[in-house]
């Protein structure tokens, strides 16, 4: 494998680990937020509903088809990781 392939296949592994973020921490979850592990579930399916919805619809739209896997990949992650800023932002300005 060369240097980029290498790249390419840890940018996947980091991006395709928000999918299962909720597990990772759902006691955390639980305590502050004081909810149940059915309200982890639910997270937790919402989380892989919404991957499952934006890959549907770039399918369906036929954005894969006008623009580069690399560029709609990039933007994708871009923008789970500005949701998830976002909702850090918002906890600590609740907080």
């Amino acid at each position: 494998m060369n240097k980029q392939s290498l790249l390419i296949a840890f940018a996947q592994l980091l991006a395709t680990s928000l999918w299962f973020s909720p597990n990772s921490a759902a006691d955390d979850l639980m305590r502050h937020w004081q909810i149940s592990a059915l309200e982890i579930g639910w997270l937790t399916a919402s989380v892989q509903a919404g991957f499952i919805l934006a890959t549907l619809t770039i399918s369906v739209s036929g954005l894969a088809d006008r623009f580069p896997a690399s560029r709609i990949t990039g933007v994708r992650h871009l923008a789970s990781d500005f949701g998830g800023f976002r909702c850090d932002c918002a906890e600590k300005s609740s907080a």
